[in-house]
């Protein structure tokens, strides 16, 4: 019986009603392939193989990933990878299984440790459309949020500005060995297909997000005077045009209208 790793973020789900929760939840497709990072024992994977689309699925546990190679050996659709998700050129093993170009979907029951750093790199792939993902129910709130809530930040704007998140439903400790100890939740992230910036200022716009969120006490002007020397007089325009609270913090504020924000900002330092 294989014993979860705690350097790898491992709590395996056993509960079937939650598991055909999370498949229902995912998209059936007529083309493309889903991705699923992290298998672990094959819970999700079973249910996904059974839908006869390619499935491209990475393993970290050289152990677990032998136990799914012989579980999967004569699923012709099922390709699994031994290896860290985040390290891997993702484009060009899709291209290895012969699905290049083709619509992703990824699946995954991310392990709370690195969950930001692979929801990143998932909206970084080429032809992605939808995430379905377990996190814990903290960072979940946090990417789900609305303006003027505790829980609205940089990562919250960060990641609607690439897809539209919804909360799908709260998974509790008892369903995994071992048991974390927080709730999780099960969320969506569908890709937009336009993006209200060019690809060309989009790193220069998260870099802006972080500034405006950098001092979450601090209202917006003040987080944002010691990059920009016009930054006050800027601001007090644009809050008093859009009937908008001078001290406002960055959290009261509509991915909106933190774009047209940065594009001021970005305007005059890139003129």
């Amino acid at each position: 019986m294989h014993k979860a790793q705690k350097k790898w973020g491992q709590n395996f789900l056993h509960d079937a009603s939650i598991i055909q929760a999370i498949i229902d939840a995912v998209p059936t497709i007529d083309s493309g392939l889903y991705l699923e990072i992290g298998p672990g024992k094959g819970a999700l994977t079973n249910l996904l193989a059974e839908r006869d689309a390619p499935l491209l699925a990475y393993e970290i546990d050289p152990a677990l990933f032998r136990s799914l190679d012989a579980q999967f050996k004569n699923h012709d659709t099922v390709h699994l990878t031994q290896g860290d998700f985040l390290s891997r050129d993702v484009d060009a093993d899709i291209e290895a299984i012969g699905a290049s170009n083709a619509p992703v979907h990824v699946v995954a029951n991310l392990p709370y440790y690195i969950t930001t750093p692979i929801i990143r790199r998932c909206l970084a792939l080429t032809h992605i459309q939808t995430l379905t993902i377990m996190v814990q129910d903290e960072v979940a709130k946090r990417l789900a949020a609305v303006p003027g809530t505790k829980d609205y930040g940089a990562l919250t704007v960060l990641t609607q500005y690439y897809a539209t998140i919804d909360y799908l439903f709260t998974v509790p400790p008892h369903v995994f060995n071992p048991a974390p100890k927080v709730n999780s939740a099960v969320i969506q992230l569908t890709i937009k297909e336009e993006r209200l910036l060019d690809s060309s200022l989009e790193e220069r716009f998260e870099a802006f997000i972080h500034q405006c969120f950098g001092q979450k006490r601090k209202t917006l002007v003040n987080n944002l005077l010691p990059y920009y020397d016009q930054a006050k007089p800027l601001l007090v325009a644009y809050f008093l045009e859009n009937d908008l609270n001078p001290q406002s913090r960055a959290e009261a504020l509509h991915l909106n209208h933190l774009i047209k924000i940065f594009q001021k900002f970005d305007s005059l330092e890139h003129a």
